[in-house]
C-alpha cells in the first residue's frame, strides 16, 4: 500500500506508523497536546479555551466585583477588581470600616457607612442606657443592622440634643 491509500492517521510502506499530529505544535498558550488516532486534543491552561487554546477566557463575564468595575487581565489568566470607594476586598466584598480613619469629636458614637461616617451623640444618663439596651436585643443588632440603628437614631434624638452630623470621607487612593 502507499501512503495515500492507508487511513487518516496512518501512514508507511504497510500504513503501519500512527501519524503524531502533535509534532506540528497546534497548541497554544502552554497548553498540552494528547495526541489521537487521526487527531489531537490540547488539554488548554486555565484561562485559556478553544480548539488549540487560542482564546482567552473572559473572567469579567459573571460580574465578579460586587461593589467595583472588573478588569481582565490581558492576554493571560485572571482579573483584577477596582472597587468603589468605601469598599474592599478581592470581590469589592467588604465595607471598609470608614471610623478607623475619621473618628468622631468626644462624646460621639462613630457609626461606619458606605464611604462615610455619623457621629452620633452618646447618651448621658444611665436611663437612657437602659433604655436603649431595652429597644436593642441581640436579634436586631445581629440581623438588621439598618432598622437597628434607625432606632438609635430616634431614641438619641429624644434624649440628647440635635447635634447629629455626618462626615464624608474623601478617598486618598
Amino acid at each position: 500500500m502507499t501512503e495515500g491509500r492507508c487511513l487518516a492517521g496512518f501512514s508507511g510502506q504497510f500504513c503501519e506508523v500512527e501519524v503524531n499530529e502533535c509534532n506540528s505544535s497546534p497548541c497554544l498558550h502552554g497548553s498540552t497536546c494528547e495526541d489521537r488516532i487521526s487527531g489531537y486534543t490540547c488539554k488548554c491552561q486555565k484561562g485559556w479555551e478553544g480548539l488549540h487554546c487560542e482564546l482567552d477566557v473572559d473572567e469579567c463575564i459573571s460580574n465578579p466585583c460586587i461593589h467595583g468595575i472588573c478588569v481582565q487581565k490581558d492576554p493571560s489568566f485572571g482579573y483584577s477588581c477596582f472597587c468603589k470607594p468605601g469598599f474592599v476586598g478581592r470581590s469589592c466584598e467588604l465595607n471598609y470600616n470608614d471610623c478607623l480613619i475619621q473618628s468622631c469629636s468626644t462624646g460621639f458614637l462613630c457609626v461606619d457607612g458606605i464611604n462615610n461616617i455619623t457621629c452620633l451623640p452618646i447618651p448621658q444618663s444611665k436611663k437612657t442606657v437602659a433604655e436603649v439596651a431595652e429597644v436593642f436585643p441581640d436579634e436586631i443588632l445581629d440581623n438588621d443592622l439598618p432598622s437597628a440603628l434607625a432606632v438609635s437614631m430616634d431614641l438619641w434624638s429624644e434624649h440628647s440634643s440635635p447635634d447629629i452630623h455626618t462626615g464624608e470621607v474623601s478617598q486618598g487612593r
